[in-house]
């Protein structure tokens, strides 16, 4: 995959043209039934609007992700 950096969120992924683009959330969730937020995010995440990035992340990983080709798309930061 190409490298893509954008200012801000993408409507639509500038690969496959698919949307919605999700937000990579970073971290490790907890179990959907610990709290109305957990659940949120396993919801949010089977709808295509956030993807569950890990646990090791830098100022360099990328912000967004194509919910069907996961392209990653970096943010630009000037």
């Amino acid at each position: 995959m190409k490298e893509i950096f954008k200012k801000r969120k993408p409507i639509i992924c500038p690969t496959c043209g698919y949307k919605p683009v999700a937000k990579i959330i970073y971290g490790l969730p907890k179990d959907p039934e610990s709290s109305p937020y957990e659940r949120k995010l396993y919801e949010l995440e089977e709808e295509g609007k956030v993807v569950f990035g890990g646990c090791i992340f830098t100022n360099e990983s990328p912000k967004w992700e194509c919910s069907k080709c996961n392209q990653q798309i970096w943010g630009r930061v000037n």
